[in-house]
């Protein structure tokens, strides 16, 4: 029966390293098995007595599985760090070859060497790349004309050159819509690109200054303990198959989150996002309205098209402009009462029966409750700034005229579909025609 990687790792002492070396190389050459051929390269290499940087390098150079070649480098920039060989190799993967990963692998390791052949490797490279490169005319030379500066010069020409190099890639390997600024990446789309993971966008980590990251409608099912742009501002995850909000807590620059269609149950982990100021939820299966305490900020929440009943946990939302619980199974408008600075209410397709507890939104000027229960208009004298309200296809019968009088400053109303009497209706088809 033949021995597994680790099998073989427990035998070393009656193997011998040679046995063991022969076996574990069967592995990683012949297997189909990627998992065990990762395994026993890594066996592999902690066994290795440093004389086989050959077998390595082939690797590297010409592994199918990116996976097992980036192993691979890692384990040559560690274990053969000194030699001539390595350098060699490295400076022909940055000049030659095109795989981006295997470039980023490359420079991640010469950049974390103290050798002085590491840095010109890197610096050379760079200056190739910027210097032929018309985006980035005009913002190193200063940076590199001073040999005392050279350690902040070369921070500076690596973040310009690997922004320069991830722009022409994203573009040209898998059309994705890039924005620049200043040399730097500021906007990522990764629209419907068939992401599965965040981490699989090649050189994501290095973009510092990253502003906007847009992958929606992808197939991402969950956010791992991802390192995103600390300047990241807009994350756009809607259509996908999220199902828990989690690890986001190092966003907190971020003010515009999209996650509307995916299979979120619950609203949680957002304590932390205190500059928050739009959140798209809509599309979810949500049923509770919770964990808002610390969003302060926040002004547009849209919770659409899910299972929610009632209203709460929105006391702490006293900036908030717009809210949309539309399409949802809402029965009453109890707990609106806190949302002062409301400016657009929508509350369309719900289970309401009455208008009720929006006295104190003085400030709200358009109003939605289409398809809902209602049937009678509740005192709207208090929202003077009203200029929208649409009541289409509830059951509206009766509008007495001190309701009218209101009604009749208000600039567009919608009572479609209601079954007015015939007083009701007169009046209402004056008013949509100005008369």
């Amino acid at each position: 029966m033949r021995l597994k990687p680790d099998e073989i790792k427990e035998l070393l002492p009656e193997l011998g390293e040679k046995e063991a070396f022969q076996l574990l190389k069967e592995w990683i050459i012949n297997s189909n098995e990627e998992p065990l051929r990762k395994r026993a390269l890594e066996i592999f290499s902690q066994i290795d007595d440093g004389s086989n940087y050959a077998f390595f390098e082939s690797l590297f150079l010409s592994d199918e599985n990116i996976e097992i070649s980036i192993l691979s480098g890692k384990i040559l920039g560690i274990q053969y760090s000194c030699s001539d060989s390595l350098f060699s190799l490295f400076t022909y993967t940055l000049n030659k070859i095109e795989s981006i990963e295997k470039k980023l692998i490359v420079i991640k390791i010469l950049e974390s060497s103290n050798s002085v052949k590491a840095r010109v490797i890197l610096k050379n490279f760079f200056l190739s790349i910027l210097k032929n490169n018309e985006i980035t005319h005009g913002f190193i030379k200063s940076d590199i004309s001073s040999q005392q500066s050279l350690s902040l010069s070369l921070n500076r020409i690596i973040e310009l050159g690997i922004n320069i190099l991830l722009y022409h890639y994203y573009i040209h390997h898998f059309n994705y819509e890039v924005q620049f600024r200043n040399g730097f990446i500021i906007s990522l789309k990764c629209i419907n690109a068939g992401i599965s993971e965040i981490g699989d966008i090649p050189g994501i980590k290095r973009l510092n200054r990253l502003e906007e990251l847009n992958l929606s409608i992808n197939h991402i099912s969950e956010i791992w303990n991802f390192s995103f742009s600390p300047k990241l501002k807009t994350l756009n995850l809607s259509n996908n198959s999220i199902n828990q909000i989690k690890n986001f807590n190092s966003l907190n620059n971020l003010e515009n989150l999209m996650l509307s269609n995916n299979n979120i149950e619950k609203i949680c982990n957002i304590d932390t996002l205190s500059n928050l100021k739009s959140l798209s939820l809509g599309h979810n299966n949500i049923k509770t309205i919770q964990n808002f305490n610390f969003l302060k900020n926040l002004e547009s929440l849209d919770l659409k098209y899910n299972k929610i009943t009632s209203i709460n946990g929105m006391k702490n939302l006293t900036k908030l402009k717009t809210l949309d619980l539309s399409n949802n199974q809402i029965t009453s408008m109890k707990g609106l009462q806190y949302l002062l600075n409301l400016f657009s209410l929508r509350l369309n397709n719900n289970e309401i029966e009455a208008i009720k507890s929006i006295d104190p939104l003085i400030h709200l000027k358009e109003l939605y409750l289409d398809d809902n229960h209602i049937k009678q208009l509740a005192p709207l004298n208090s929202i003077k700034h009203l200029t929208i309200l649409s009541l289409n296809g509830n059951e509206i019968m009766n509008i007495n005229k001190k309701e009218q009088e209101i009604l009749e400053k208000i600039n567009f109303i919608f009572l479609n579909e209601n079954p007015l009497n015939t007083s009701s209706k007169i009046w209402y088809l004056k008013k949509i025609k100005g008369l």
